[in-house]
């Protein structure tokens, strides 16, 4: 009798395509996936709130304006006040520092960076 022809193997599956993304993409040329900024710090995060920049600006102009100033602040935005009294030598330094405008156009560059969320918050 004859003999029977073997079973053919159905085709395989192609295999799955991954998902371009960047990881992937990165993966498969060897590289890494970027790393995140660095966290700013907190001279930076006071640069970077143009409603505490508000307030160190007129204290730099009236000394004597800082104390109703932080008032101000901490009802309308306490969680800078908070930031401010934690860090108060770093707040010391913006009252003081020479080329503040600078410094300000740089820290919000890098919040920018970050994308992070104002501290300050509250309008109105």
């Amino acid at each position: 009798p004859p003999a029977a022809a073997p079973p053919t193997a159905a085709p395989a599956a192609p295999a799955a395509t991954p998902a371009f993304t960047a990881d992937n993409i990165l993966a498969a040329i060897g590289g890494a996936a970027p790393a995140a900024p660095p966290p700013l710090t907190p001279l930076q995060r006071m640069l970077s709130e143009p409603r505490l920049m508000q307030c160190v600006t007129l204290a730099r102009q009236d000394p004597s304006q800082l104390g109703p100033l932080l008032q101000q602040l901490s009802t309308e935005a306490p969680a800078l006040l908070t930031l401010v009294q934690a860090h108060q030598a770093d707040f010391q330094q913006l009252l003081t520092m020479e080329n503040i405008e600078a410094a300000f156009t740089e820290a919000a560059a890098a919040r920018n960076a970050q994308s992070a969320p104002p501290v300050g918050g509250g309008g109105g």
